[in-house]
């Protein structure tokens, strides 16, 4: 058990190392693109003159990437959480757990125990579910990716859902036992 979740935790602080940088690539890309979209518009032969829209969605998409951390704590704040989150050195901070104490007085404090000694891996999978949903949001704008912005808005619900999953297992517990 305590193996598992030494390698839970090791795989959280790597995505909360691969994250930002990934936020700032390609926010900073798509940034890049949105401009040179603009500037190319102007020309009746390129492409971006056959998709007027899509420079100012590049430049939206960027620069929500550019402040992801921002745009989590007011989708985080909307779904009724606490957790705060920084781009500067990792999305966010937590202290790995150890296998002591798992067991609780009831079938329902052994699951919460469980679910708080991954917080460490669900808050940051959390944040990287809601980073791909940005992704496929601005592929279906692009017209890469087939279907309608219903899925990459389900999958920021289900992100949010992990980040806070302290929150949802209490309230399954007591909705469900």
């Amino acid at each position: 058990m305590q193996g598992f979740l030494n390698l839970a935790d090791a795989i959280g602080n790597a995505i909360t190392i691969i994250l930002p940088a990934l936020c700032y690539i390609i926010g900073s890309s798509l940034f890049i693109l949105g401009g040179y979209g603009l500037w190319q518009s102007a020309k009746p032969g390129s492409y971006w003159a056959g998709h007027k829209y899509l420079p100012f969605f590049a430049l939206g998409i960027g620069s929500c990437f550019l402040s992801f951390d921002r745009i989590l704590d007011k989708l985080e704040a909307s779904f009724g959480g606490t957790v705060n989150f920084g781009i500067a050195s990792q999305i966010t901070s937590y202290t790995s757990s150890t296998a002591a104490g798992v067991l609780g007085a009831t079938p329902e404090a052994t699951v919460l125990n469980m679910v708080q000694m991954f917080i460490g891996f669900f808050i940051p999978f959390g944040a990287l579910m809601v980073f791909l949903a940005g992704n496929k949001v601005y592929a279906i704008g692009k017209g890469e990716r087939r279907g309608g912005y219903s899925g990459p808005f389900i999958q920021t619900i289900f992100g949010l859902g992990l980040i806070n999953i302290v929150t949802v297992t209490q309230w399954l517990m007591s909705n469900f036992s």
